[in-house]
């Protein structure tokens, strides 16, 4: 997903630097339709992560040619936000890049561990099921079940 808002956290925080993680565009697509096919969408009960995906891509469902532009545009108005400047990394972790590009950039040591290369799954169905709760307890004590 992708942050749209960083121009304005560049001017929040003027000396702050950015890292735009790139990959080989037919697996982001491959990881993409894993994520979002298979969904129903309704208008009137639509997740905050889906209303996200309808601002960035146009649409709450999987689309490629959608998404395709989507990610054209993102990654254009990046780099030319940041032409030049140095304070833009360009870092592709599926490719093998990892601590020693980003630590080079943020100019820090590198640590002994290895780098993190994703997030464990199901990933999405936690969050749910804690935004979920959270909300019944918003409706319980707002009187409203």
């Amino acid at each position: 997903m992708f942050s749209r808002h960083f121009r304005e956290l560049d001017r929040l925080y003027s000396h702050s630097v950015f890292i735009l993680t790139e990959r080989d565009r037919e697996s982001w697509h491959a990881s993409c339709a894993r994520h979002w096919m298979g969904r129903s969408v309704s208008l009137s009960k639509l997740w905050n992560e889906e209303l996200v995906a309808f601002q960035v891509y146009g649409t709450a469902l999987y689309r490629r040619s959608l998404f395709d532009d989507a990610y054209d545009q993102h990654c254009r108005a990046v780099t030319e936000y940041f032409a030049r400047t140095d304070r833009l990394l360009l870092l592709n972790v599926c490719a093998g890049e990892g601590w020693e590009k980003l630590c080079e950039f943020l100019r820090v040591p590198v640590p002994g561990s290895p780098f993190p290369h994703g997030r464990p799954q199901p990933w999405v169905q936690p969050l749910q099921k804690r935004v979920s709760r959270k909300a019944a307890r918003q409706d319980v004590r707002l009187g409203t079940r």
